[in-house]
């Protein structure tokens, strides 16, 4: 009985999010129909559409928007950074190796332990 709960809980959950998202997405595609009908000196009275035109409309435009984030701008942060963490990986590293490393590490410790002390 708890298992079949659970299951209407996530399907109850999972129609909500799905319609949210359909309404989002139409929303979207209405006002990007609107503004280009507005762009073009023409009324919406005078063209009629379905909900589904407007629903592919609005996730079209929400696709464009993630694509071109992607290629402009999360593409060129991943070619900086993953190169700059292999190199930072790298050279930290080399200086964990090194024995001024450990000398700075008894450093460290001595003055922390002075400081809970006092």
């Amino acid at each position: 009985m708890y298992v079949l709960k659970q299951i209407a809980k996530f399907i109850g959950w999972l129609s909500g999010s799905l319609a949210g998202i359909a309404a989002i997405l139409t929303v979207c595609g209405y006002l990007i129909t609107i503004s280009n009908l507005n762009l073009l000196g023409l009324d919406l009275s005078i063209l009629e559409y379905n909900p589904e035109f407007y629903l592919r409309k609005g996730g079209n435009f929400v696709f464009y928007i993630v694509n071109t984030a992607g290629e402009k701008i999360l593409l060129p942060i991943i070619f900086v950074l993953v190169p700059l963490s292999v190199v930072l990986s790298l050279f930290l590293s080399v200086i964990k190796r090194s024995p001024l490393y450990n000398y700075i590490n008894k450093i460290r410790e001595r003055c922390t332990s002075y400081s809970t002390y006092a």
